[in-house]
Protein backbone atom coordinates (compact mmCIF):
# COMPACT_ATOMS: atom_id res chain seq x y z
CA UNK A 1 0.00 0.00 0.00
CA UNK A 2 1.32 3.39 -0.96
CA UNK A 3 0.72 6.60 1.14
CA UNK A 4 0.70 9.81 -0.68
CA UNK A 5 -0.42 13.51 1.34
CA UNK A 6 -0.29 16.87 0.68
CA UNK A 7 1.32 19.30 2.61
CA UNK A 8 1.61 23.05 2.78
CA UNK A 9 3.87 25.69 3.34
CA UNK A 10 4.06 27.75 6.92
CA UNK A 11 5.79 30.46 8.06
CA UNK A 12 7.88 29.30 11.06
CA UNK A 13 6.46 32.17 13.27
CA UNK A 14 3.11 31.46 13.12
CA UNK A 15 0.65 30.89 15.93
CA UNK A 16 0.23 26.55 15.69
CA UNK A 17 -2.78 26.86 18.05
CA UNK A 18 -4.29 28.76 15.01
CA UNK A 19 -3.30 26.34 12.81
CA UNK A 20 -5.04 23.55 14.69
CA UNK A 21 -8.02 25.73 15.00
CA UNK A 22 -9.05 25.50 11.15
CA UNK A 23 -8.15 21.53 11.27
CA UNK A 24 -4.83 21.68 10.22
CA UNK A 25 -1.89 19.89 11.75
CA UNK A 26 1.60 21.76 12.10
CA UNK A 27 4.49 19.79 11.28
CA UNK A 28 8.17 19.65 9.78
CA UNK A 29 10.44 17.75 7.60
CA UNK A 30 14.16 17.64 7.31
CA UNK A 31 16.81 15.08 6.35
CA UNK A 32 18.29 13.57 3.26
CA UNK A 33 19.57 17.11 2.06
CA UNK A 34 16.21 18.56 3.00
CA UNK A 35 16.97 21.71 5.27
CA UNK A 36 14.23 21.85 8.19
CA UNK A 37 10.75 23.24 6.66
CA UNK A 38 7.92 23.87 8.59
CA UNK A 39 4.79 22.79 6.62
CA UNK A 40 1.07 21.55 8.01
CA UNK A 41 -1.17 19.19 6.73
CA UNK A 42 -4.86 18.19 6.87
CA UNK A 43 -5.32 16.58 10.45
CA UNK A 44 -7.71 14.28 8.88
CA UNK A 45 -5.74 13.01 6.56
CA UNK A 46 -2.76 13.10 8.65
CA UNK A 47 -4.47 10.91 11.50
CA UNK A 48 -5.96 8.64 8.58
CA UNK A 49 -2.24 8.46 7.63
CA UNK A 50 -0.72 8.07 10.83
CA UNK A 51 -2.64 5.34 12.02
CA UNK A 52 -2.03 3.05 9.02
CA UNK A 53 1.40 4.12 8.22
CA UNK A 54 3.67 3.75 11.53
CA UNK A 55 6.92 4.51 11.44
CA UNK A 56 8.14 2.11 8.66
CA UNK A 57 6.27 2.73 5.82
CA UNK A 58 7.35 5.27 2.99
CA UNK A 59 5.41 7.95 2.51
CA UNK A 60 5.60 10.38 -0.43
CA UNK A 61 5.28 13.74 0.75
CA UNK A 62 3.12 16.62 -1.85
CA UNK A 63 5.71 19.84 -1.17
CA UNK A 64 5.57 23.34 -3.00
CA UNK A 65 9.24 21.52 -4.78
CA UNK A 66 7.82 18.32 -5.71
CA UNK A 67 7.07 14.81 -4.23
CA UNK A 68 9.71 13.57 -1.41
CA UNK A 69 9.96 9.86 0.20
CA UNK A 70 9.83 10.50 4.06
CA UNK A 71 8.92 8.20 7.26
CA UNK A 72 6.88 9.61 10.41
CA UNK A 73 9.59 10.48 12.74
CA UNK A 74 8.03 11.55 15.58
CA UNK A 75 4.48 12.72 16.48
CA UNK A 76 3.46 14.70 19.51
CA UNK A 77 0.03 13.13 20.99
CA UNK A 78 -2.17 15.68 23.84
CA UNK A 79 -2.14 13.02 26.66
CA UNK A 80 -5.38 14.27 27.63
CA UNK A 81 -7.66 14.70 24.57
CA UNK A 82 -5.17 12.23 22.01
CA UNK A 83 -5.42 14.21 19.61
CA UNK A 84 -1.89 14.58 17.32
CA UNK A 85 -0.66 17.96 17.95
CA UNK A 86 2.24 17.99 15.71
CA UNK A 87 4.34 15.15 13.44
CA UNK A 88 8.13 14.86 11.98
CA UNK A 89 8.67 13.97 8.53
CA UNK A 90 12.23 12.29 7.94
CA UNK A 91 12.81 12.79 4.28
CA UNK A 92 14.57 9.41 2.82
CA UNK A 93 16.40 8.78 -0.06
CA UNK A 94 15.10 5.11 -1.63
CA UNK A 95 18.69 4.23 -3.02
CA UNK A 96 20.69 4.19 0.45
CA UNK A 97 20.54 1.34 3.32
CA UNK A 98 18.55 2.84 6.51
CA UNK A 99 18.66 1.19 10.16
CA UNK A 100 15.62 1.47 12.03
CA UNK A 101 12.96 -1.21 13.73
CA UNK A 102 10.60 -2.60 12.06
CA UNK A 103 7.13 -3.56 14.20
CA UNK A 104 6.48 -7.49 14.36
CA UNK A 105 3.02 -8.89 13.41
CA UNK A 106 2.09 -11.78 15.60
CA UNK A 107 0.20 -14.74 13.57
CA UNK A 108 -1.42 -18.05 14.73
CA UNK A 109 -1.98 -19.71 18.10
CA UNK A 110 1.12 -21.33 20.01
CA UNK A 111 0.19 -25.37 20.27
CA UNK A 112 2.08 -25.03 24.06
CA UNK A 113 -0.50 -22.70 24.94
CA UNK A 114 -3.54 -23.74 23.14
CA UNK A 115 -2.76 -27.58 25.15
CA UNK A 116 -2.75 -25.13 28.49
CA UNK A 117 0.92 -25.75 29.22
CA UNK A 118 1.50 -22.16 29.75
CA UNK A 119 0.92 -18.38 28.62
CA UNK A 120 2.28 -16.83 25.60
CA UNK A 121 4.77 -13.98 26.53
CA UNK A 122 5.89 -11.90 23.61
CA UNK A 123 9.14 -10.26 24.82
CA UNK A 124 9.58 -8.40 22.51
CA UNK A 125 7.83 -6.52 19.73
CA UNK A 126 10.01 -4.62 17.08
CA UNK A 127 13.59 -5.33 15.82
CA UNK A 128 16.49 -3.84 14.54
CA UNK A 129 17.45 -4.36 10.27
CA UNK A 130 19.65 -2.14 8.09
CA UNK A 131 17.61 -2.06 4.69
CA UNK A 132 17.31 -0.34 1.43
CA UNK A 133 14.78 2.14 1.79
CA UNK A 134 13.10 0.97 -1.65
CA UNK A 135 12.46 -2.50 0.35
CA UNK A 136 11.49 -1.25 3.41
CA UNK A 137 8.37 -3.68 5.11
CA UNK A 138 5.63 -1.98 6.97
CA UNK A 139 5.87 -4.86 9.40
CA UNK A 140 7.53 -8.52 9.89
CA UNK A 141 5.45 -11.68 10.38
CA UNK A 142 6.10 -13.90 13.76
CA UNK A 143 4.52 -17.58 12.93
CA UNK A 144 3.60 -18.38 16.50
CA UNK A 145 2.81 -22.06 15.66
CA UNK A 146 6.28 -23.07 16.08
CA UNK A 147 5.83 -23.02 19.60
CA UNK A 148 4.70 -26.58 20.15
CA UNK A 149 6.42 -27.10 23.85
CA UNK A 150 7.69 -25.39 26.52
CA UNK A 151 11.00 -26.06 25.40
CA UNK A 152 10.88 -23.73 22.22
CA UNK A 153 11.42 -20.26 21.51
CA UNK A 154 11.12 -18.04 18.80
CA UNK A 155 14.11 -16.16 18.77
CA UNK A 156 14.89 -12.43 16.37
CA UNK A 157 17.13 -14.47 14.22
CA UNK A 158 14.05 -17.02 13.69
CA UNK A 159 12.00 -14.13 11.78
CA UNK A 160 11.93 -14.11 8.08
CA UNK A 161 13.48 -10.79 6.84
CA UNK A 162 13.64 -9.12 3.14
CA UNK A 163 17.07 -10.99 1.30
CA UNK A 164 18.08 -7.45 0.99
CA UNK A 165 18.06 -7.06 4.85
CA UNK A 166 20.90 -7.27 7.93
CA UNK A 167 19.28 -7.99 10.98
CA UNK A 168 20.75 -5.55 13.33
CA UNK A 169 19.38 -6.54 17.04
CA UNK A 170 20.87 -9.55 18.13
CA UNK A 171 19.89 -12.67 17.22
CA UNK A 172 19.56 -14.89 20.49
CA UNK A 173 17.20 -12.21 21.66
CA UNK A 174 13.78 -14.22 22.68
CA UNK A 175 10.93 -12.69 20.96
CA UNK A 176 8.06 -15.28 21.67
CA UNK A 177 8.01 -18.53 24.86
CA UNK A 178 5.29 -20.11 26.40
CA UNK A 179 6.59 -20.06 30.16
CA UNK A 180 4.47 -21.85 33.19
CA UNK A 181 2.56 -19.89 35.54
CA UNK A 182 3.74 -20.15 38.99
CA UNK A 183 1.06 -20.25 41.62
CA UNK A 184 0.92 -17.16 43.68
CA UNK A 185 2.68 -18.21 47.32
CA UNK A 186 0.03 -18.35 50.29
CA UNK A 187 0.33 -14.47 52.33
CA UNK A 188 1.71 -14.04 54.96
CA UNK A 189 -0.50 -15.24 58.34
CA UNK A 190 -1.65 -12.36 60.11
CA UNK A 191 -0.92 -11.78 63.51
CA UNK A 192 -3.18 -11.04 66.20
CA UNK A 193 -1.25 -8.69 67.95
CA UNK A 194 -4.58 -7.76 70.45
CA UNK A 195 -4.45 -11.57 71.70
CA UNK A 196 -0.75 -11.62 72.13
CA UNK A 197 -1.08 -8.13 73.78
CA UNK A 198 -3.58 -9.66 76.22
CA UNK A 199 -1.76 -12.83 76.89
CA UNK A 200 1.33 -11.34 77.79
CA UNK A 201 -0.58 -9.19 80.34
CA UNK A 202 -2.43 -12.43 81.71
CA UNK A 203 1.09 -13.79 82.16
CA UNK A 204 2.55 -10.71 83.87
CA UNK A 205 -0.43 -10.51 86.44
CA UNK A 206 -0.06 -14.54 87.23
CA UNK A 207 3.46 -13.72 87.87
CA UNK A 208 2.71 -10.92 90.21
CA UNK A 209 0.28 -12.83 92.15
CA UNK A 210 2.35 -15.70 92.55
CA UNK A 211 4.91 -13.39 94.35
CA UNK A 212 2.55 -11.96 96.28
CA UNK A 213 1.38 -15.28 97.56
CA UNK A 214 5.12 -16.21 98.27
CA UNK A 215 5.81 -12.96 100.50
CA UNK A 216 2.39 -13.44 102.44
CA UNK A 217 3.16 -17.13 102.88
CA UNK A 218 6.93 -16.13 103.95
CA UNK A 219 5.82 -13.06 106.98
Amino acid sequence: MTFTIATETRDINSNLDQIRSVGKVPAVMYGAGTPSTPIMLSHKDTVKLYKQAGGSTIITLQTDKGQKSALIHDADIDPVSHQLRHIDFLIIDENKTLTLSIPLHFIGEAPAEKQGLGVLVKSVHEIEIEIPAKDLPPSLDVDLTSIITLEDNIYAKDIKIPVSAKLITHGDVIVATVSVVKEEAEGPTTIDFDSIAVEEKGKKDGEETEETVETKTEK
